[in-house]
């Protein structure tokens, strides 16, 4: 269930408990529609997403450790048909931030590729198929490593670490979103690697202006995604207890 569904939820049960106790059913419908207004604004996007944020930085160049791989993330989300391209795309931007970046680390450092993302239910074509496609066809950049078997972050870094400690790879470039990134680098250095974090994907920084009151689909997407990394923030914690 997205976040706005969640809160669509809240605002039927209100309507619905209102019938019985009043005074709680107009709680519930205004906490809802509130909450709907909020997060739909960069201001409150940010109230979500800017923890997890704060808690990585952009990667400086030059890098003082060796390294001998860039490990780019996909998102874990359906690839869908683009007949203008004759082939499968991702609609995520968070996955499209990520290869535009891979593609620049590798320029400016030769380091070799890899990607990873299995098939989400419904797709035929998996995720790292695609990203590996967009990053030869559109960005002119070789991917080495195609890791297609993975279903969650977990496996994700397990099955990658496998491939790569084939070729003795030990540290990596790790790219994804900035807010996902101190638990997908925990979950890689788990699995025995070096990580160098390069986050990408940053949501709109402070200070705000008057647009960012404003509702737009950006803020919404932002706003889903740090509501979903705290759900796994979350259950990583209580699996740990």
């Amino acid at each position: 269930m997205t976040l706005l569904s969640a809160l669509f939820v809240i605002v039927c049960a209100g309507i619905l408990v209102e019938r019985l106790w009043s005074g709680i059913g107009k709680i519930f419908v205004a906490v809802g529609l509130l909450a709907v207004a909020v997060v739909c604004t960069n201001v409150g996007a940010n109230l979500l997403v800017g923890p997890l944020e704060r808690q990585t930085m952009a990667l400086h160049q030059p890098i003082d450790r060796p390294c001998q791989a860039i490990v780019v993330l996909g998102a874990l989300q359906p690839v869908y048909p683009a007949p203008e391209f004759e082939s499968s795309t991702s609609t995520s931007t968070q996955v499209l931030a990520r290869l535009r970046y891979g593609a620049r680390l590798y320029r400016e450092t030769g380091l070799p590729i890899m990607v990873s993302g299995g098939r989400p239910a419904g797709t035929e074509e998996t995720e790292a198929s695609v990203m590996a496609r967009i990053l030869k066809d559109e960005f002119a950049t070789p991917v080495k490593w195609v890791e297609a078997n993975s279903a969650s972050l977990w496996q994700q870094a397990r099955f990658s670490s496998t491939d790569l400690n084939r070729s003795e790879a030990s540290c990596i470039l790790l790219v994804t979103s900035a807010a996902n990134m101190v638990r997908a680098a925990r979950n890689f250095e788990a699995s025995g690697l070096e990580v160098i974090p390069a986050p990408t994907d940053f949501a709109h920084p402070e200070p705000f202006g008057p647009n960012d009151f404003l509702p737009s689909v950006r803020a919404m997407n932002f706003s889903e995604r740090g509501a979903k990394e705290w759900v796994f923030r979350l259950r990583d914690w209580f699996s740990a207890l």
